[in-house]
């Protein structure tokens, strides 16, 4: 190891904790984001059902 901190603080400790950090940011993040499915998408041709 590079530094002391790995006798205090082991290597699969850190990568289990960065684990849970990132399935709860995997799974609250897409909430967090304006859902962008709609209508910016047109196709040439048909006409809009307004």
């Amino acid at each position: 190891m590079m530094t002391p901190a790995g006798e205090a603080f082991p290597a699969q400790l850190a990568g289990f904790l960065m684990a849970a950090v990132g399935m709860v940011i995997g799974s609250l993040g897409p909430q967090a984001l304006k859902n962008r499915h709609g209508s910016h998408h047109h196709v040439v041709g048909v006409a809009e059902g307004r």
